[in-house]
């Protein structure tokens, strides 16, 4: 039976949504029943009255009556077909509708590796997002729009810091993916208005073979707007946005911390004391001393973001034009308001018809960003203002604005280095110019057949200026200097892309016989060249004219990210055939030689095979109890990859200068270094990818599916033989293509969408699973057949985590005294305990064994969005997650009063006797339970218990909007207006405690926070 689904869900929703109204002057009764154009009944079909809003819907045979007047327009609707209204005397009893199939779904175009092809007749697996979909999630990282949107994409945020965009994106967590845009490999996604973004496809499969030597991670696609041949549109797009730090942790007050100090002095076995007594104490209770809160004196509880961007398009039918102009400015949490990011961006795209045959593109994109910081960066401010006790205040002097210095001389007070007027400042300023001009000949006299060619220059440079100023810190009567002496530094670096390509396209249908072939010929240049300069000061004056010439250093940086000269040649075609869009069949190819490798081993072929076969298309499908499925389409693929990650020119020898030196008559030499052995059978890592999927639609569009399931097998991953060969060797060894793995996961994807009235929704969501097993690693043998196993990582997983599975705790003072296993004598309650997992009777390294996974990126990831309109009104929800994830801490994180500093506030939660004064040695004292030991028990920084689970849910995003009715803006001349309110990491749900989620165990968890934002903004046509 048909649309069951659509019926019982249309019921529920008009029996909320209508009120019934009073028929306005003579009604009549008008029935029939509803079909789509192969004559089967809609059930739930949607009937309106137009005129009086009074509705119903099709019943379980698709029949349908209704109340009208002689004014009434019935409008009738079904998702997956094209609306129709019947007026007048047209209305009668014993109708029959037949309402008109939508294929737009399947006739909808996908970007692909150089060109276009139907969603419906693709064979790979690709997968596609509009900036309708994409803009409902407000960042100023485009990357972070794509959270949970799309299956296999990952995208973790380690950072909300200004201008750094610290997010890292994946494909099936294969590693970084290359980016192209509008055509182009670039680097700017990140950075790209979302309001100029028209598409973005991912090329997760074989289908990304055609962009050879980079496509073994995967390739995304980016398509900005282009115009349309219509009068002139302005519109404008701005927002204002209220940042929050997202779970960041707390740290304790002064009785806390002198809490913890003495159980720490008291937890020893052979007698402790108490360092802080009631005098120390009292104090603080009485308000005569204030504790320092060095969180609340660094951070603010919010911090502003603004967006604004103006487009403007339009056209001819010869001529269309689209233009954009854009703003952000993002503060941070920083009281002093010295961290901070602006950018600015315009971009200009223009398609023309010269004659009826040719026609010119130009794509024009110019951008300018800054960053400003102190001279310390996040990770120092962050990690200074966990490490000052409360204890020490913030100001000897606040007065003469002398800062406070604690007795650990290596603590850098967190208020001095935050502010630029004290320290000095970092400022980051680059230049982007990209641009493409393109021509396109459609040969008159061979129908589909076009020659075009294309031509790509862009141009980074970026100017950075570091002003370190010397400062100084006071205890008692002693002065401390920093950053001595002052210097000013400047740091240039220039960068040119230059690519061309000549393109020959053909695409004919021979009678249901779809034909197409395409072949490219490119090639690119890429350089980079650099060089910096500084200058001691010996006045405050932030300018190069102002420092000394003595000591003066001028250089450039060898970095292969900033000196670096490279070239690329290729081939490529692809040739595509399918009947009646029906058996689909794809090969294509990418023949391509770098600049980078031996001229033995500098080309490579990257071919690609893919077919598929759309089921639903054939008659015994159609005529089958199965046609309710519109779409059923098998699909497999398979091609070969390459990375080209290795260090450039290492088949070379050569030398590294300078290197070290000596004085040699009183002026210094410097020294070269011999490179060591040149590899000449270098090259790129070959990636062989093999993806089988399945697409379904049933219902028209009530459920979608997409399955799919891959394998990657990567060979010639490149490392060096430094563990498996002698060091007396005496050399820096090359890279070689000596390692392997194998990822292989799984992808699932479902949505549906209905429209009832002028209701209308749709729910999708997806999740995706990676796992990789190292087929070899390169390492020395060890020194007994146990350690050979132990840490043998071939043909393992490579994400295992080994280390002692965690017992229980202790809760009795007789599992200390009479554990039969081994216990060191100065444990108390609350300890912890570990599995003696090869029963010897001892905890010790032969314990060790797998108990979880390791890494910052999960295995599993899920996204679910939700969205719906009725009238003028839409709500866009995201809800995004990960699992299969462990993370575990170091430093403070990890121990309070780490290194005699600070405590985070969540180490409070633990055990501790009743009396904090109490001896914890003594049985007869009554204890209180909490997360971890008493303080100076530590666990075993490669035990369970110092792994958190960290999979979660998160509200990602919601947004709720409004459109104001055409009616009312024709009054003011304005075509669209559009308000809406926006939350972003609003709810996170999590077993994780106290962290945020996604917050890394990089960088001992010193990261600027991640945010929560709430933001309203406007969208406005005219």
């Amino acid at each position: 039976m048909k649309h069951v689904i659509t019926w019982f869900m249309a019921c529920l929703l008009l029996s909320l949504s209508f009120v019934p109204v009073l028929a306005q002057g003579q009604s009549r009764l008008v029935s029939g029943i509803i079909k789509d154009d192969a004559g089967e009944p809609l059930i739930g079909a949607s009937v309106q009255d137009i005129s009086t809003k009074q509705g119903t819907i099709a019943d379980m045979d698709g029949r349908f009556s209704l109340e009208v007047t002689p004014a009434s327009k019935l409008k009738f609707s079904y998702v997956g077909y094209n609306d129709l209204i019947i007026a007048g005397k047209d209305l009668k009893q014993d109708m029959v509708v037949i309402l008109q199939s939508n294929t737009k779904m399947l006739d909808e175009m996908v970007v692909v590796g150089y060109g276009t092809q139907k969603k419906a007749t693709l064979t790979g697996a690709v997968s596609s997002i509009s900036t309708e979909e994409m803009v409902t999630t407000k960042n100023e990282d485009l990357s972070n729009m794509l959270t949970g949107k799309i299956a296999g994409v990952r995208v973790v945020q380690n950072s909300s810091e200004p201008g750094a965009f610290n997010t890292n994106i994946d494909i099936r967590g294969l590693g970084n993916p290359l980016v192209v845009i509008d055509g182009i490999p670039r680097d700017n996604m990140a950075r790209i208005d979302p309001e100029d973004v028209e598409s973005i496809s991912v090329l997760k499969d074989a289908s990304a073979s055609i962009y050879g030597v980079r496509a073994a991670n995967g390739v995304i696609l980016i398509t900005t707007k282009k115009g349309m041949s219509k009068k002139p549109e302005i519109s404008y797009s701005g927002s204002f946005t209220w940042q929050k730090p997202s779970n960041f942790p707390d740290m304790v007050d002064a009785q806390e911390w002198m809490t913890l100090a003495n159980e720490i002095s008291m937890h020893k076995v052979d007698g402790g004391g108490l360092t802080y007594t009631d005098a120390d104490f009292e104090p603080y209770r009485t308000g005569e001393k204030q504790s320092t809160d060095w969180k609340g004196a660094v951070m603010k509880n919010t911090a502003p973001q603004t967006q604004h961007a103006i487009n403007i398009s339009g056209g001819t039918e010869r001529t269309q034009y689209f233009t954009s102009f854009g703003y952000q400015y993002q503060e941070s949490f920083l009281k002093t308001d010295d961290m901070n990011y602006k950018k600015f961006n315009i971009r200009s795209n223009i398609n023309t018809k010269i004659t009826d045959h040719l026609s010119v593109d130009l794509k024009l994109f110019g951008m300018m960003d800054e960053r400003n910081t102190p001279t310390y960066s996040s990770f120092d401010i962050v990690r200074a203002m966990w490490l000052m006790t409360p204890l020490d205040p913030i100001y000897q002097d606040e007065a003469a604005g002398k800062f406070y210095q604690p007795s650990n001389t290596t603590l850098m007070n967190p208020v001095a280095i935050m502010n630029s007027d004290n320290v000095g400042y970092c400022v980051y300023k680059s230049k982007w110019f990209q641009s493409s001009m393109g021509a396109t000949y459609e040969v008159p006299w061979v129908e589909g057949l076009s020659i075009s060619g294309l031509f790509s220059y862009d141009y980074i440079m970026n100017e950075n200026k570091q002003y370190r100023q010397t400062w100084y810190s006071y205890r008692d009567n002693q002065e401390y200097t920093w950053l001595d002496p002052s210097y000013v530094q400047r740091n240039y670096y220039g960068k040119d892309n230059i690519l061309w390509q000549a393109k020959i396209n053909y695409a004919h249908d021979f009678n249901g016989h779809n034909v197409g072939g395409m072949l490219v010929y490119e090639e690119s240049h890429k350089e980079g060249d650099n060089f910096w300069g500084r200058r001691d000061l010996s006045l405050p004056i932030d300018q190069v004219f102002a420092g000394m010439s003595e000591n003066q250093q001028f250089n450039q940086s060898t970095d292969s990210g900033a000196l670096y000269e490279r070239a690329n040649k290729a081939l490529i075609g692809r040739f595509t055939y399918d009947y009646l869009s029906k058996y689909l069949f794809e090969v294509a190819f990418r023949y391509e030689g770098s600049s980078m490798f031996p001229s033995d081993s500098r080309w490579k072929a990257f071919p690609s095979v893919s077919g598929g076969w759309r089921i639903s298309e054939e008659k015994f499908w159609k005529n089958s109890k199965l046609n309710f499925i519109d779409n059923f389409k098998l699909r497999a693929s398979y091609g070969i990859l390459g990375d080209d990650s290795a260090l450039a020119y290492q088949f070379l020898q050569g030398y590294t200068y300078p290197s070290g030196g000596s004085v040699f008559d009183g002026a210094w030499i410097g020294g070269v270094v011999n490179k060591g052995p040149a590899n000449r059978s270098i090259s790129w890592v070959k990636a062989k990818t093999l993806n089988v999927g399945l697409d379904a639609d049933a219902w028209n569009g009530l459920l979608g599916m997409t399955v799919e399931y891959f394998h990657r097998e990567r060979t010639g991953i490149l490392t060096t033989r430094n563990a498996s060969l002698p060091g007396l060797v005496g050399a820096s060894l090359p890279q070689e293509n000596l390692n392997g793995d194998i990822s292989r996961g799984f992808e699932i994807e479902l949505s549906h969408r209905n429209r009832v009235n002028d209701f209308t929704y749709e729910v999708k969501g997806n999740l995706a699973f990676t796992r990789t097993l190292n087929t070899h690693v390169e390492m020395a043998r060890k020194g007994n057949s146990y350690l050979n196993w132990k840490e043998n990582t071939n043909d393992r997983f490579s994400n295992i985590w080994w280390g002692y599975e965690a017992g229980e705790r202790f809760t009795s003072w007789d599992q200390i005294y009479y554990n039969p296993i081994y216990v060191g004598r100065g444990s108390v309650l609350g300890d912890y305990n570990y599995v003696d997992w090869n029963g010897d009777g001892w905890i010790n390294d032969l314990d060790v064994h797998p108990i979880s996974y390791s890494g910052d990126r999960p295995m599993l990831n899920f996204g679910f969005t939700i969205s719906a309109q009725y009238k003028g009104f839409d709500l866009n929800m995201l809800f995004q997650g990960a699992g299969m994830r462990t993370i575990s801490y170091t430093e403070l994180l990890y121990q309070p009063l780490w290194a005699n500093t600070n405590a985070l506030d969540q180490f409070m939660d633990r055990w501790h006797p009743v009396d904090s004064t109490a001896d914890p040695y003594d049985p007869s004292q009554p204890w209180v339970e909490g997360y971890y030991a008493y303080t100076g028990s530590l666990p075993n920084q490669n035990s369970e218990f110092n792994m958190q689970n960290a999979s979660y849910l998160r509200l990602k995003n919601i947004e709720l909007g409004y459109t104001f009715p055409k009616a009312w803006l024709e009054k003011v001349n304005v075509k669209g207006a559009r308000i809406y309110l926006s939350a972003y990491n609003l709810l996170t749900f999590t077993k994780l405690k106290y962290c945020d989620p996604e917050f890394p165990s990089s960088n001992y968890g010193y990261n600027y926070p991640l945010n929560k934002t709430i933001t309203v903004g406007l969208n406005l046509k005219f």
